[in-house]
């Protein structure tokens, strides 16, 4: 996923059309934006330089040249600037500290963290397989930097109550989740963790299990307490019962009562199990595929030009687009209710990883059509055109004009078990800052392998879903998230 974009869009097309097994793609199919590629020819900035944008006097937003969040910077400072307003009213303040946001093309943990000073840093990438909307990063770090105010000097609050809040003020952990429900189901079960180990050893308990619970604890404390009695809880929270005159015990009972009347439904246990099963084997795929995605990184403040080199870019191995384009897809048909389908997604998934190689029907599809795209990336990359087409005019002029490198990023591939077509989004990037080029490209089963089909100008064609998945008993209290800005 290295960032540089052909100068010419000749290119892009005859490139393709080298793969073609019909050669049925035409000039016409592809429309360049009026600007992107004419740039002036010479040496790209240094990769490792952030560009700032002020978006507010209190919010500053970090970009790398040439990666996903660089494209979308404003449409992205806008998104900043909602959720610092929607935060700040969740949590009843005006005044906030600077903030400084941070977004890296690389999948790190679940995408998000936040530091001291008000520092953030995000994953915004287009094959983010976590597929965790930005609002939800934002909204979840934000608290936790404004949060910070809470604390008086000298006091101290806890994983529960920082995370808690965190994802109570989201709405849900990775976006609207019916928390209250959610929670209730795991009181209900032997994977229930007891508050008295959320408070000494929060990091140590599954993860999606902790947060809900977390959420769903600070929210009833809210909710009885008000939010002012709260903060007060949150810069003590070594000493619950001199806000609250009760010990955690005392509370873990009381919030207990409260959500032993609550409903939940079938539907809801089963997707909430799903999603847990469906984040640990993300977890196993960064183990065993890509370790380096593991390792929680430090301030971006504190990095080196090497460090932040490694954030800009995401693996690009046919192995890792064709693993990570089924995360997005597993993670998408449990976001959207399709739970039969999620079930076969996870076990090609696991096996996979189990073999420590691609398994499964899907899998294979997704790895052949990655390594294909690799292939092309590969020629481009490394200036071998005139080997590879000796005789085509258009690629010998960017030879001898431009002779800069091309690069390509698969944000996607959109693939079923037996298809016959198999349609890959492509982003092209002009690191330099012209615009970026998005293109759908279908590959068609030939024989024993995959080759291009067409190629055509946008990102549509992928089914999407929004909301919550039909089923969720909703919970009232969160019903704001469905039509807040």
């Amino acid at each position: 996923m290295k960032r540089q974009v052909p100068k010419f869009w000749f290119l892009l097309i005859f490139t393709l059309i080298a793969l073609l097994p019909t050669g049925d793609a035409t000039a016409d199919e592809v429309r360049l934006p009026n600007n992107f590629g004419r740039l002036d020819v010479g040496a790209p900035p240094a990769r490792a330089a952030w560009r700032r944008l002020d978006v507010a006097p209190e919010v500053r937003l970090f970009v790398l040249p040439g990666t996903a969040a660089d494209r979308d910077a404003e449409r992205i400072a806008a998104e900043v600037r909602q959720s610092l307003r929607r935060v700040q009213g969740r949590l009843g303040i005006e005044a906030t500290p600077v903030l400084e946001v941070y977004l890296v093309e690389r999948v790190f943990w679940q995408g998000g963290a936040a530091y001291e000073n008000g520092r953030i840093l995000i994953t915004y990438s287009d094959r983010n397989y976590t597929t965790i909307p930005l609002r939800a990063y934002l909204d979840h770090e934000i608290t936790h930097a404004l949060s910070q105010t809470f604390v008086p000097e000298g006091g101290e609050t806890n994983a529960l109550l920082s995370e808690g809040l965190a994802t109570w003020t989201t709405g849900g952990h990775y976006g609207p989740d019916p928390i209250h429900e959610i929670a209730t189901a795991l009181a209900r079960s032997r994977a229930y963790v007891p508050l008295a180990r959320l408070v000494t050893d929060f990091r140590a308990a599954q993860h999606e299990t902790a947060y809900i619970e977390a959420a769903s604890f600070v929210g009833w404390l809210i909710e009885r307490w008000g939010m002012e009695t709260f903060k007060r809880l949150y810069g003590n929270a070594a000493v619950p019962h001199i806000v609250l005159g009760r010990t955690y015990a005392d509370l873990e009972r009381e919030w207990l009562r409260w959500l032993s009347g609550r409903p939940v439904s079938p539907f809801t246990v089963r997707w909430f199990g799903l999603r847990i099963r469906a984040f640990e084997t993300m977890r196993q795929y960064q183990e065993t595929f890509d370790s380096f995605a593991r390792q929680l990184p430090d301030s971006p403040v504190k990095w080196n030009a090497d460090l932040t080199n490694q954030y800009r870019d995401n693996p690009d191995a046919p192995v890792n687009v064709a693993l990570e384009t089924l995360l997005k897809a597993l993670q998408e048909d449990i976001r959207c209710g399709r739970l039969i389908a999620a079930d076969r997604r996870l076990e090609e998934l696991q096996a996979s990883i189990l073999a420590n190689d691609i398994v499964g029907p899907e899998a294979k599809i997704r790895e052949a059509v990655a390594a294909s795209l690799a292939q092309t990336a590969s020629t481009l990359e490394g200036g071998r055109l005139a080997d590879t087409l000796p005789t085509n005019p258009l690629l010998l002029f960017w030879q001898e004009r431009v002779g800069r490198p091309v690069y390509q990023e698969v944000a996607d591939i959109v693939a079923t078990p037996g298809a016959e077509h198999v349609m890959a989004v492509v982003w092209w990037f002009d690191v330099e800052g012209g615009e970026a080029l998005p293109l759908r490209v279908v590959f068609e089963r030939n024989g024993s392998g995959w080759y291009v089909k067409s190629v055509r100008q946008g990102t549509g064609g992928k089914d999407q879903c929004t909301g919550w998945p039909t089923g969720f008993t909703i919970n009232p209290a969160f019903a704001w998230l469905t039509s807040a800005s």
